[in-house]
């Protein structure tokens, strides 16, 4: 259950990443829009910020499932079993979440 709860916690703060890096996306294109301002290189840009952020929430869903993957495997248990389990489908549905805000940024 240890290991559930960590996956959750993790699941929680990668969506946190994946949200606010969208919403600064969505909110720096406005105000660049508006105020046209020069920009400052590729960090500094609203795609950048969105696309870091959205980006290093889906890394941290894919790190957060290997782990739980490898702890159900240190104690002894079958990883196919929990393939399915609940925290495992609550992170790959993030994931591809993320995925549709990371195109949405890229494409737009």
């Amino acid at each position: 259950m240890a290991a559930d709860r960590t996956l959750m916690a993790w699941v929680r703060t990668a969506v946190s990443l994946i949200s606010f890096g969208f919403t600064m996306f969505k909110f720096l294109e406005g105000i660049r829009m508006e105020n046209k301002f020069i920009r400052h290189g590729w960090l500094s840009t609203p795609r950048g910020i969105g696309l870091t952020l959205i980006s290093l929430g889906m890394v941290c869903l894919l790190m957060a499932v290997l782990e739980y993957r490898f702890h159900m495997r240190r104690i002894g248990l079958d990883t196919r079993a929990y393939l399915w389990s609940l925290p495992v489908l609550f992170a790959m549905t993030f994931w591809i979440v993320g995925a549709v805000a990371l195109l949405s940024v890229i494409f737009e």
